[in-house]
């Protein structure tokens, strides 16, 4: 199950599904050039944080396997204290139901797993898929699933 929590990681670090998250300035504080005043709304783009080199080695390639290493940052170069990985939040606002999506999602993959064998039909080279809307929508991924023998 260890491998299958670092598929399911790396697929929310790859294709996040809250590229965006609204954060309230409470004060007025200054980055590089620019002060925020306090009351001001900004947005943090999750995907640059979890798509960018200074936090993961080899962002752009798929590797459960970080996962499994470092179950809580996934290997990124800055450690957890960061916003490396937030797929669904980050601190106090985070995302209440982030447990059960996964606990579910798990559930579900290895029901499937446990049952079909995965043959992948579509080439993945551009399998990412763009940012146009509220979430990150992969390109579609052909595959067909071939039902197991059954168990005796």
């Amino acid at each position: 199950m260890a491998y299958l929590a670092g598929v399911i990681k790396e697929a929310f670090r790859l294709t996040s599904p809250t590229p965006l998250l609204p954060r309230l300035v409470r004060e007025e504080f200054s980055v590089g050039d620019y002060t925020l005043p306090g009351g001001s709304q900004v947005h943090l783009p999750t995907g640059i944080f979890q798509m960018s080199e200074e936090n993961f080695s080899s962002p752009k390639e798929f590797r459960p396997e970080r996962w499994v290493d470092d179950p809580i940052c996934g290997g990124a170069k800055n450690g957890r204290d960061t916003l490396s990985y937030g797929p669904f939040g980050f601190g106090p606002p985070r995302c209440f139901g982030e447990a059960a999506a996964v606990t579910n999602l798990k559930a579900v993959v290895a029901t499937l797993l446990l049952s079909y064998h995965v043959e992948l039909l579509s080439d993945t080279e551009d399998a990412y898929g763009s940012f146009p809307n509220f979430s990150f929508q992969p390109n579609a991924l052909e595959v067909k699933l071939v039902p197991r023998s059954p168990h005796v």
